[in-house]
């Protein structure tokens, strides 16, 4: 895992690692990691022991079916995996790739009150406000999980997990480091378990004697 400090460097090296590395084209495919970026109650069984799919959950990609725009933005029908539960079963659900390449964490404000409001008028033929509401609650739309690739991700979206590895490219600092900085890094190498490597850090950093 990579961990980088903006989304928009994560997204750049995640195109790169999907297209230099492993050959793929498509918006998504089969195989590819995906971390989710939301909470969501709507798709595990009541069965299923993970509760509900929490922000910062890393899926895996089974099959992708019928890729297709609505609402202003791009869904697909896909069966996934989450790779901490490896005792539950595959599942079937509606993923939101618009989140994929967005520069912010998630769908932003315009873009959610944007789905909002078409799911308003969508269910405006109900005869209250209940039941449109509950409508929306229940549409597997509005309920789409959002997602980014995982293979490199923000420092942020990295807490409360850690890997084996981890490769952290040092920020552009235009002001120099800062006590937010060091949190930001502190925070980062910690995501290590065995072995931090560090990217673009400046020599001088480095006590080689």
């Amino acid at each position: 895992t990579m961990v980088v400090r903006s989304n928009k460097k994560a997204n750049n090296y995640n195109q790169g690692i999907r297209g230099r590395i492993k050959f793929q084209e498509d918006q998504i495919s089969a195989g590819d990691q995906f971390m989710v970026v939301r909470n969501n109650y709507f798709w595990l069984p009541e069965t299923s022991k993970m509760g509900f799919i929490a922000n910062g959950e890393i899926g895996e990609v089974r099959s992708i079916r019928n890729v297709h725009e609505r609402y202003g933005l791009t869904f697909c029908e896909a069966t996934v995996v989450f790779v901490d539960y490896p005792s539950e079963d595959a599942i079937d659900v509606i993923l939101n790739l618009s989140t994929l390449s967005s520069e912010g964490p998630a769908l932003s404000s315009a873009q959610s009150n944007s789905l909002y409001e078409q799911m308003l008028a969508k269910f405006s033929y109900l005869s209250s406000k209940k039941k449109i509401y509950e409508a929306i609650k229940n549409d597997p739309y509005y309920n789409a999980l959002q997602v980014k690739f995982s293979y490199v991700i923000t420092c942020h979206k990295s807490q409360g997990g850690q890997w084996e590895q981890v490769i952290i490219e040092h920020p552009y600092l235009p002001d120099g480091p800062s006590p937010i900085y060091y949190k930001w890094l502190y925070t980062a190498l910690t995501r290590a378990s065995q072995k931090a490597y560090l990217l673009g850090f400046p020599p001088d950093w480095f006590d080689v004697s």
